[in-house]
């Protein structure tokens, strides 16, 4: 039998939040839903965020027709709901909103959601609501489902579009592009790598658009043999996937240009252990961390990244 009971912000702190993220990731954007829940979860606390939705709700409380409540069923959490009200004035018309609606995920398929959208209805009715707005998902395909069962209709459409960023003018001078390419090529060959490319392609690589600005410039990218040969790498791993180099070869190509990423990290991994330059692998964990979160990466990759993080950390630590 399922119970109802008013939230207790101290007491239901740590549920809120675990309740609160999971409805964040279930109903997030495709771009953002490309890393995992446990990757979401622990950037989302990290951040302000938290914090910023407790006092919001606690805030919201204060308001007698709010709706906040813990659904439990046979003494054990089952969901948690919250709903607020908002007259808009002269049109006589009172909307009230489901902020949040999540069942957990060991009581699902039981209906349990379904109920919770009927006791919502009734709740907003006794409390004078004329709308009942909600919002889900894209892919959030069980909570579109849910929806649609209980009689809401689509009211708005959000569209999302993620923008590039194009570098800035290279004004590095040629010499040393020329310079390091042929540097790391050697490095490369010495090691067995047969990376050959165009100093023109390498150049093109250099201003082509991407989806992030770089913490490292082209200038202090041309001072490190292991950066260059890791950017010969990747050039030449989408150049071997049959890739232009072009100024939208990122952006166009993601997937391809992730796969390059990849192959071309483990590439700089494998040189820097042959060199012994375990310092150059301790710069750049941190780099390979961040990867791992990375929205953009393929699922299909993401145990790769994480095998590759973990290589490195090992490396670093053998030294």
């Amino acid at each position: 039998m399922l119970e109802y009971r008013d939230v207790d912000a101290e007491r239901d702190r740590d549920t809120l939040l675990t309740f609160h993220c999971c409805i964040n990731y279930e109903s997030e954007t495709p771009y953002a839903r490309r890393m995992t829940y446990e990757q979401y979860r622990e950037t989302w606390l990290s951040t302000p965020q938290p914090e910023s939705f407790l006092s919001h709700l606690a805030d919201s409380m204060q308001h007698e027709r709010t709706l906040a409540q813990i659904v439990e069923d046979n003494g054990e959490v089952a969901g948690y709901l919250w709903v607020t009200f908002t007259d808009v004035p002269g049109y006589d018309v009172t909307i009230a909103e489901i902020m949040d609606l999540i069942v957990a995920p060991e009581h699902r398929r039981r209906g349990i959601g379904q109920r919770m959208m009927t006791t919502i209805e009734k709740e907003a009715r006794k409390r004078g609501a004329t709308l009942l707005r909600s919002d889900t998902g894209i892919e959030n395909t069980a909570s579109r489902r849910l929806h649609e069962k209980v009689g809401f209709r689509p009211h708005r459409i959000h569209y999302e579009k993620i923008l590039r960023y194009e570098k800035p003018e290279l004004t590095t001078p040629l010499d040393d592009f020329a310079r390091a390419v042929e540097e790391a090529t050697e490095l490369l060959r010495r090691h067995g790598h047969d990376y050959v490319i165009s100093l023109d392609d390498l150049r093109r690589y250099a201003q082509a658009d991407t989806f992030y600005s770089s913490a490292i410039t082209w200038e202090e990218i041309l001072q490190d043999e292991l950066m260059v040969a890791y950017e010969v790498a990747e050039v030449a791993e989408l150049k071997r996937l049959g890739l232009e180099i072009t100024k939208d070869v990122i952006v166009q190509n993601v997937d391809q240009v992730y796969a390059a990423h990849l192959r071309a990290a483990e590439v700089e991994i494998e040189l820097a252990r042959a060199i012994e330059d375990y310092d150059h692998v301790r710069d750049r964990l941190e780099v390979f961390r961040s990867w791992t979160g990375d929205p953009l990466v393929p699922p299909e990759l993401e145990g790769e990244y994480e095998r590759l993080y973990t290589r490195a950390k090992r490396l670093a630590a053998s030294a």
